[in-house]
């Protein structure tokens, strides 16, 4: 059986090889030629997508043509508008330095305030309303609580203060003055137009905050020594008391910096006895618990000053009105 088989098996074999090596040699000649075909047949696809590159890249360069023509055109824009910022700034400067200039000569003509200034007539006049008048005078007012005194006498006593105040600042700011020009105590100061490098001076030294604190503590001590300020202090509460000394502080401040000011600042108080219809433009009345009445003043006049008037020292121009008690009832003589 062995002899009959192996020719059989030798011929399979070689029969395999033969089909095998045919079907090699067919792929190695069909393969160059289907790439052939293939590159022949794909030829004018190839040819017609390099056609719409072309006009791509056409469109592609006009575009950055105009891209470059309007960046051109944005970096002459930034040039033309950092130009004239900077002639913006330039003139800017210019107008703050004309305003500072306008400002010094409407401070040194003696007659308008420099509206540049922190510590402007209209400024300080405002804050000595709102800050002292509208709270703590009217707070103080309140907390104020004396058995042996009326309703009119304490305001008449916080009134007299507030005129000590005044007229302290105006000593201490003139014999600065006097100091300053050399002059004895007795003599009289020059007029503002006549001196107004002097004031002006005067002025700046006294606005520094040290000056203002000295002033301050000054008036708050020797005001401690007067009748009224004990009176008026001696039976309030701890509270009262501080409130109280807060007050006299303020108003010291604000009178130091009215005083010294160019055109000079005045508290008036020399409106008792005058009939209140005379004065009512610049006072307004003082709305008190119980009728008013006074052993001298008729009915209708100014009994006391509750709170000053804020003018100028010329009596040209007030900023702020005050309160006045008037006398509203008539005084009964006995015989």
């Amino acid at each position: 059986m062995d002899l009959v088989r192996r020719p059989m098996l030798q011929v399979r074999k070689w029969g395999c090889s033969i089909v095998r090596t045919a079907f090699h040699v067919f792929c190695y000649f069909f393969r160059p030629l289907q790439y052939a075909f293939r590159w022949m047949g794909t030829l004018g696809i190839e040819q017609k997508k390099c056609e719409r590159c072309m006009n791509l890249e056409r469109q592609l360069d006009w575009k950055n043509g105009e891209l470059d023509t309007t960046t051109t055109q944005l970096e002459s824009l930034i040039f033309k508008y950092e130009t004239l910022d900077e002639r913006f700034d330039a003139l800017q400067k210019y107008s703050d330095y004309l305003t500072s200039k306008m400002a010094e000569v409407s401070a040194n003509s003696g007659d308008l305030e420099c509206l540049n200034d922190p510590f402007a007539n209209t400024k300080l006049a405002n804050e000595f309303d709102n800050n002292i008048k509208s709270s703590l005078w009217i707070d103080l007012c309140e907390n104020i609580v004396c058995e042996n005194l009326s309703e009119v006498e304490m305001l008449k006593k916080l009134s007299t203060i507030i005129q000590s105040i005044h007229e302290m600042c105006y000593k201490i700011a003139d014999n600065s003055l006097r100091e300053f020009l050399l002059l004895d105590p007795g003599d009289d100061l020059p007029l503002l137009k006549d001196n107004i490098e002097a004031y002006s001076s005067r002025k700046n030294m006294a606005q520094n905050e040290t000056v203002i604190n000295r002033v301050t503590q000054k008036i708050w001590l020797s005001l401690q020594q007067t009748d009224d300020y004990q009176e008026l202090a001696r039976d309030i509460s701890d509270d009262a008391s501080n409130s109280l000394q807060e007050f006299v502080e303020k108003v010291a401040t604000y009178c130091w910096l009215m005083t010294v000011a160019t055109p000079r600042m005045v508290l008036r108080f020399d409106v008792v006895g005058k009939p209140y219809a005379d004065i009512r433009d610049r006072f307004v009345q003082y709305a008190t618990q119980e009728e008013v009445e006074d052993e001298v003043q008729p009915m209708g006049t100014v009994k006391c000053v509750a709170w000053p008037s804020v003018e100028l020292e010329t009596d040209s121009t007030y900023w702020k009105k005050g309160e006045v008690i008037v006398v509203t009832k008539e005084n009964i003589v006995k015989d």
